[in-house]
């Protein structure tokens, strides 16, 4: 499942909710995510419960999720490697926390290397932290999605000609002092007994995006492959060039030296 390409260019990471062990967060990476996407996901084990939601951060094992991924980004932000994140619900909480760690530390420069992609979110995470950062919810059933104040157009014309199985995407509106600050999006869908499920109602978009990036990242080794080959083949005919010009001075001087 690793490529060449992923191993020196990429990582793709995804952080779980709440309520779910590690095996769980390890089976939606290996059985989920990585057969569509074709591209090796790691992950960060959230293990918080209940306690995710009502006690502070500090107080759970939370923090030791947003301390790895923290560390997780530095080492391979610092190799040049570009990052994509899959976050979701409690998941999108210690992202944001870790991410705001990086730029506190860093500076607002790494976070060209880092896409976020948060899912059913507890809390929006802002565009400014990342090179392209999307909030997605289920529209009118993620109740918890609904906590980050977005306003949802969950009825009338939308839901006209839908059918039973259609899911389709578009960017929702937002409060105008939220709007300059983050991109959020929703997700139509009449699934409506897992409205909160990562793997029923938002792994195909967190796939599609996982898809893009590889894709990117692709396309961007290509490019940079291209362009050392030209810089050899360059190299090669500035050296040949160089050689003829030697060659003839040398020549010339030898004639003038020959008419002294």
């Amino acid at each position: 499942m690793i490529n060449a390409i992923q191993y020196e260019r990429a990582r793709v990471i995804y952080i779980n909710g709440i309520f779910n062990s590690k095996q769980n967060a390890s089976n939606t990476c290996t059985k989920i995510l990585e057969p569509e996407a074709k591209i090796k996901v790691d992950y960060i084990w959230n293990s918080t419960r209940l306690d995710g939601i009502f006690f502070n951060d500090e107080r759970t094992s939370a923090k030791y999720a947003i301390e790895e991924l923290k560390n997780y980004l530095v080492e391979h932000i610092f190799e040049k490697r570009k990052i994509c994140i899959i976050a979701h619900s409690k998941g999108c909480h210690i992202a944001l926390q870790a991410l705001e760690k990086l730029e506190s530390s860093y500076g607002s420069d790494l976070r060209t290397y880092v896409r976020v992609y948060g899912f059913g979110g507890i809390t929006l995470i802002p565009k400014r932290l990342g090179v392209e950062v999307h909030n997605y919810t289920a529209v009118g059933q993620d109740l918890l999605g609904k906590t980050t104040d977005l306003i949802a157009e969950t009825g009338g014309e939308y839901y006209k000609g839908f059918s039973e199985n259609f899911v389709t995407w578009r960017t929702i509106r937002v409060k105008p002092n939220l709007a300059e600050d983050y991109d959020t999006r929703e997700i139509f869908t009449k699934n409506h007994y897992d409205y909160h499920s990562f793997q029923h109602v938002y792994s195909a978009k967190a796939i599609e995006k996982i898809k893009e990036f590889k894709e990117m990242v692709e396309a961007s080794e290509k490019t940079m492959k291209d362009v050392k080959a030209l810089a050899r083949s360059l190299s090669g005919s500035c050296k040949k060039i160089a050689v003829f010009v030697l060659v003839a001075f040398f020549g010339y001087y030898l004639l003038e030296s020959r008419k002294v």
